[in-house]
């Protein structure tokens, strides 16, 4: 697996040639945002195909969402759904409802600016991507320019970081189960495979060890408990900060900060289903369990 390793230079003058975006053989991986989801996964976006729109020759990309469930204690392979793209004169469109609408301008310059829009329904209005500037990164023999905007960016063929498609302008972020971004890895036959080393692989699930991990990591009993019972908590790995509790509605309920205990006990009076994810000292989810509550 190769890294993307991001060096940054100022484009003084210099000829690059067009970029194609979503080649035949791209592939996106996006991981699920641990801040707004308790499922373990990704999103993966492939190129699949080509269809004629409106005289327009579009890409077909395929959307699967790909993961584990603690809720449900399952993985699944779920299809996302279809878009639509072409790509015209560097200038990259997609369709949302009947119309397509610019996702990505190749062509620009510093100081231009275009408009688009969310590729979710509840996200109507377009909104403004202005050009601050223009520099490149240079990656296994591969220049592609990267395009600031304010405090973000977008790569050739790559496109944001984040998520192919911006959605926290101007209606706020989306949440749920499937929450994609950031980047895990792109591929296509031009440029290879390239990581950010979110995880250790494209494809990689956490999940897939988690019991195992589990036992190494934590106890917790009794498990179902009732209301009237403390949930009893044995750490075994000294990397264990805190642990937060979560709803089945994804909401954060309960905080604890455990560093330098080996065992602890909590109670819980609502009866339901919860989510207990340990972290360490810098947030990073190290094991998650379900716990039920008669």
């Amino acid at each position: 697996m190769k890294t993307l390793t991001f060096l940054t230079v100022f484009l003084v003058s210099i000829n690059l040639n067009a970029q194609v975006f979503a080649p035949d053989d791209a592939v996106w991986y996006y991981t699920y945002d641990p801040e707004v989801t308790l499922d373990d996964g990704y999103q993966k976006i492939e190129v699949v195909g080509d269809t004629l729109i409106n005289d327009r020759m579009c890409k077909i990309l395929q959307r699967t969402n790909i993961g584990y469930s603690y809720w449900d204690l399952v993985y699944y392979e779920i299809d996302a759904g279809k878009i639509f793209i072409y790509e015209e004169d560097s200038v990259v469109y997609f369709k949302k409802d009947s119309l397509f609408h610019v996702l990505y301008d190749f062509s620009a310059s510093e100081g231009d600016s275009f408009y688009s829009l969310s590729l979710y329904s509840s996200c109507n209005e377009p909104f403004l991507v202005e050009i601050d500037s223009i520099t490149t990164i240079d990656f296994d023999g591969v220049s592609l320019r990267k395009f600031h905007i304010e405090d973000d960016y977008y790569l050739e063929k790559i496109g944001y970081p984040d998520y192919m498609f911006k959605f926290q302008i101007p209606c706020g972020p989306v949440t749920g189960p499937h929450y994609p971004g950031p980047l895990r890895c792109y591929s296509d036959n031009e440029v290879g495979n390239l990581s950010t080393n979110v995880v250790s692989s494209c494809d990689y699930i956490t999940s897939l060890n988690q019991v195992t991990q589990n036992q190494i990591l934590f106890k917790i009993y009794p498990n179902p408990s009732l209301t009237r019972e403390s949930i009893r908590i044995e750490i075994f790995d000294d990397r264990i900060a805190g642990f937060a509790i979560y709803n089945s509605l994804g909401q954060k309920v309960r905080n604890f900060n455990i560093i330098g205990e080996i065992r602890t006990s909590v109670s819980i009076k609502n009866p339901g289903s919860y989510i207990i994810c340990f972290t360490n000292k810098n947030d990073n989810i190290l094991g998650r369990d379900k716990i039920l509550i008669k």
